[in-house]
């Protein structure tokens, strides 16, 4: 990991699609340099690609070659690795919620470690309330099988969505999703917030069901959910694209192989791979709390590990007035 420094003009690309993400990246990048001005541009983790890797890298080659040099945070590999086999030279892959900026406050009331056995009232905890498919399926998941009532969920009151993603399960109007009347209710976690409070409400679960932006053919990617599960000392379920677990290995955080079996996690196929998820979440179900309980006393260490991880990310972000920790770095 490489810790980049603070930057003043940055443009935050959030767009539907990877295509988007690109005209928009040519376009700032027109506006500024007439006012020769050099911006640093940051795209987010929701941009979903709608062709093939080579194709991207095709239309890179091609239609964006005058882009090579310019500076790019991104904190999804597989749109890194796009634009690295594209010949783009100053792109880094960083970690964060919306390409860069790696919260200041995250770690603001979180001084030590604590396991708060005695606070865990639910079986699992939802940290997501964003318009993915994978968001809604497990979600149905829950509900038909019962299991609400053994979760805490983060789904804030109905009334604004953003366009969906994925879009794996076939359903393609946003007229045709079913609205939980769950949805219509405020849940208990509201916010992305990382104080103390927040932190509480996550030690309230056993198991957090960790939905990411990223989950169907692109990724991987991870936010501010992750460190949620990481301050609260849970362990988490990943929600995510495919190699998304041994992506988190490589940066030092731990997972829970020997209570969940990650094998999910190198099912490419989306419809396969939440099917697997959700397999595993309701064998996780028939575990009493109090298996739960001793499982995550009994793994104090790894889940301080994971705890020490990102607070040492934000030590050396606070301590060296830097904004972002680079994965990823192409070779200027």
């Amino acid at each position: 990991m490489i810790l980049e420094k603070k930057y003043d003009c940055v443009e935050y690309i959030d767009e539907p699609t990877f295509d988007l993400s690109l005209g928009r990246l040519c376009a700032y990048f027109d506006y500024y340099t007439n006012q020769d001005i050099q911006p640093i541009f940051c795209l987010t983790e929701n941009t979903q690609p709608t062709r093939d890797f080579d194709d991207y890298v095709y239309i890179c080659t091609e239609h964006y070659s005058h882009l090579r040099n310019v500076l790019i945070f991104i904190n999804d590999k597989f749109y890194f690795d796009i634009l690295e086999s594209s010949g783009f030279t100053n792109v880094n892959r960083v970690y964060g919620n919306a390409a860069v900026g790696f919260d200041l406050t995250i770690n603001e009331f979180i001084d030590k470690f604590e396991l708060s056995i005695n606070d865990i009232k639910f079986k699992f905890q939802r940290l997501s309330n964003s318009r993915h498919d994978h968001n809604y399926y497990i979600m149905d998941f829950l509900k038909q099988n019962n299991l609400l009532k053994e979760t805490m969920w983060s789904y804030l009151n109905g009334g604004k969505f953003y366009y969906n993603f994925n879009r794996f399960l076939g359903i393609n109007r946003e007229s045709d999703y079913k609205i939980f009347d769950e949805k219509r209710v405020c849940g208990t976690t509201e916010s992305a917030d990382m104080d103390k409070s927040a932190i509480k409400l996550v030690q309230k679960c056993g198991i957090v069901i960790n939905c990411e932006s990223s989950y169907h053919r692109h990724g991987p990617c991870y936010s501010e959910k992750l460190v949620k599960c990481a301050l609260a000392g849970r362990p988490f379920i990943e929600v995510s694209t495919a190699g998304t677990i041994e992506d988190l290995h490589q940066i030092g955080i731990s997972t829970f192989p020997d209570l969940i079996d990650e094998s999910f996690d190198k099912i490419l196929d989306p419809k396969k791979r939440i099917e697997k998820i959700c397999d595993e979440i309701q064998r996780l179900a028939k575990y009493d709390i109090q298996y739960i309980k001793d499982y995550i006393t009994e793994h104090h260490e790894i889940l301080q590990n994971n705890f020490n991880v990102f607070k040492n990310m934000h030590n050396e972000l606070k301590n060296n007035n830097i904004d972002s920790v680079i994965l990823e770095k192409t070779e200027n």
